[in-house]
């Protein structure tokens, strides 16, 4: 062995003369740290190592002996390492410290802490470089954990924040548009109670064909209306326990003739999915949506599948809607395999009056539709889509909840004409409140009438008899609600018609008459002789 080499194992010897104490102390020093620690030759040669090197490259130290300490470098960081030593070489610095990554005998690489110092002869030539090396592999690990957790942190972010950011986005949209649908109700319902009492003023021929066309428009203001108020979430539904298999048997019929023969339908409904909780015409008319715009997609052709199954939505669940809550639902997917959507339109399809159809053919309010049912019964809707991949839209809806169902059935009132009451009218809308006015004086009954709640409250103070109560829900100051419940601590048994646009109301209606905008004058009359009908039998 050289005299460069003179111990592949670390022996420290004084030629000629026995291991003096300190000479000892050294060789055990080196020999047992707990890091790694070599001389290195000016030409990379390994000329001494301890056995914590050669445990953390895996090479016995003749194995070690035999290479250089390129040989164990990775590639990639070779040439960072070769200019640091060559600035120590330079005299430019007197010591290194870098993170590299040595190849183990096994191939597989370690990540290392190298800490170089050059040592000098009596002359100030460069004699060995001293290397001390530190096994940091744990710790890249730890950090490369960290790393992965934080882009997977970052990324849920930026998927919450964009989620968080569409759903502000339709609830804006949503508010907005319960607003012009419940302004354009009191235009509809204005309209139809002034048609109602012309109507028996209009003669045959052509004066009573405009008066049918004038009902119909307002019957299709009335369906677009309540378009406007699915996607805002703010339509009256009545959910029911729908058993999805009994749907589709009476509705696949339909289905396949809409579609037509180009489109082939697959149904695969578990007979052990459990019933959902949905208005089922509102349900039957977004299936029915879905099923259009499948078709429109479908150009030449193509296949529509529908499943429906059982999901449980935990809170570790990526990707779903924002409004699902953790919890079990049935989903009911629809699949086309038509031309599919880019991702811009994709962003927008829930968006009322949004359509990529050509003008006249799509009122854009078909998906906006289906989103506002499903996230008003509970649930939620998603959308995946690519250009010719076709599009699967699946909805989430609760499941029902068996119940037990009432023993005998609710007595039926009677709904012979009363006349002649005294019933008060709340409306801050000027139309709707006289056109309300002549169609209750038309059927004979004497009408008190106020702005706001307020003005209400003053009359029911007063000497007036008032035999019924109809107010409407939104109004500047006092809503409908409130006023009933001051109108009920002065006169208990005051019988009470609310009239609203609105389906999500939260207070408690059991005693109260609910109707709908628009209705019709025969859903007033006959809502109204049941209430008086009822306060007569008291």
């Amino acid at each position: 062995m050289s005299k460069e080499r003179e111990s592949a194992a670390g022996l420290v010897r004084n030629r000629g003369r026995s291991e003096s104490p300190s000479d000892e102390r050294f060789r055990t020093t080196f020999e047992r740290a707990a890091v790694g620690i070599a001389q290195v030759a000016t030409d990379g040669r390994w000329l001494r190592v301890n056995e914590k090197l050669c445990h953390i490259v895996g090479y016995s130290p003749d194995e070690l002996m035999d290479c250089s300490f390129q040989d164990i470098t990775h590639p990639e960081d070779l040439d960072s390492d070769l200019e640091q030593m060559q600035a120590l070489l330079a005299g430019e610095i007197e010591q290194y410290s870098m993170e590299k990554r040595y190849l183990r005998k096994d191939g597989s690489p370690i990540w290392i802490n190298l800490t170089g110092t050059l040592v000098r002869d009596e002359t100030g030539a460069p004699d060995y470089f001293i290397a001390v090396v530190e096994d940091i592999a744990r710790r890249k690990a730890a950090e490369a954990e960290i790393l992965r957790l934080n882009a997977d942190l970052e990324g849920q972010v930026r998927e919450r924040t964009a989620q968080l950011l569409q759903l502000q986005k339709m609830e804006a949209i949503g508010q907005l548009t319960a607003g012009v649908a419940h302004d354009f109700n009191n235009v509809l319902q204005g309209l139809g109670n002034c048609l109602f009492v012309i109507d028996p003023y209009v003669p045959e021929g052509a004066p009573r064909n405009l008066l049918h066309a004038a009902k119909q428009s307002i019957e299709q203001g009335a369906r677009l209306t309540q378009a406007l108020l699915a996607f805002a979430r703010r339509q009256a539904l009545v959910p029911e326990s729908i058993d999805l298999r009994d749907l589709f048997d009476e509705i696949g019929p339909l289905l396949e003739r809409t579609l037509g023969g180009k489109i082939r339908i697959e149904i695969d409904v578990s007979p052990a999915v459990a019933p959902v909780l949905a208005d089922r015409a509102q349900l039957e008319s977004a299936i029915m949506n879905l099923a259009i715009n499948a078709h429109d997609a479908m150009v030449s052709g193509g296949t529509l599948t529908v499943r429906a199954a059982a999901e449980r939505v935990s809170e570790n669940d990526r990707g779903l809607p924002p409004e699902l809550s953790v919890g079990e639902y049935v989903t009911i997917s629809v699949a086309d395999t038509g031309s599919g959507m880019d991702e811009q339109t994709l962003a927008r399809v829930f968006e009322p009056f949004y359509t990529t159809k050509a003008f006249g053919h799509g009122s854009g309010l078909g998906l906006a539709i289906v989103h506002g049912m499903a996230v008003q019964s509970g649930g939620a809707v998603s959308v995946r889509s690519a250009p010719g991949q076709g599009t699967t839209v699946t909805l989430y809806l609760p499941r029902a909840v068996p119940v037990v169902s009432s023993v005998g059935s609710a007595p039926t009132v009677a709904t012979s004409p009363v006349v002649g009451r005294t019933v008060l009218i709340v409306d801050d809308n000027e139309l709707v409140r006289k056109a309300l006015e002549m169609t209750l004086r038309a059927l004979g009954h004497r009408v008190l009438a106020a702005t706001d709640g307020a003005a209400a409250l003053e009359i029911l103070r007063g000497p007036d008899n008032v035999d019924v109560l109809v107010t409407d829900y939104a109004m500047e100051g006092m809503n409908g609600v409130e006023l009933i419940d001051e109108a009920r601590s002065l006169r208990p048994d005051l019988p009470v018609m609310l009239v609203t646009g609105y389906a999500d109301l939260t207070e408690d209606m059991d005693d109260i008459v609910l109707l709908h905008k628009p209705f019709q004058a025969a859903d007033l009359v006959s809502n109204l002789h049941k209430l008086l009908q009822v306060s007569d039998d008291r």
